[in-house]
């Protein structure tokens, strides 16, 4: 009978910036893994990750680059915040793991004067 164990790899946090309008690479160092899935989540919702680009999905402007960058294209304001991407892989064990990475994606751009803008501010109590 063949196991097959989770193991925690880590979590580690990346500053990336954009441009409304624009793109921006979520980089993902997979090394030469076999990646069995990978999921996204911004503001704790999953968003859906096309394999390509050409992909036509309810969220065609993010899609994944090589063996697990995501690529989010058409940047919008509400883009902004943080995000987390889970890749799962199998090890030379064929033993389940998963790396986590954190992003806080900004967005450079210009705001007409008549629109509204809304700011989410967390705060973390550290105890």
């Amino acid at each position: 009978m063949d196991f097959i164990v989770s193991v925690f790899v880590g979590t580690s946090t990346k500053p990336v910036s954009g441009t409304k309008g624009g793109n921006v690479t979520l980089t993902c160092e997979s090394e030469d893994r076999e990646i069995t899935h990978i999921s996204l989540f911004h503001q704790a919702d999953e968003i859906p990750v096309c394999e390509t680009e050409e992909c036509k999905s309810e969220n065609d402007r993010v899609f994944k680059e090589g063996s697990c960058d995501i690529i989010i294209k058409d940047l919008r304001l509400s883009d902004a915040g943080k995000y987390i991407l889970r890749v799962y892989y199998t090890n030379d064990q064929a033993e389940l793991e998963r790396q986590i990475t954190e992003y806080h994606l900004h967005i450079h751009g210009k705001v007409k004067t008549d629109q509204t803008i809304s700011v989410c501010f967390l705060v973390f109590l550290i105890m």
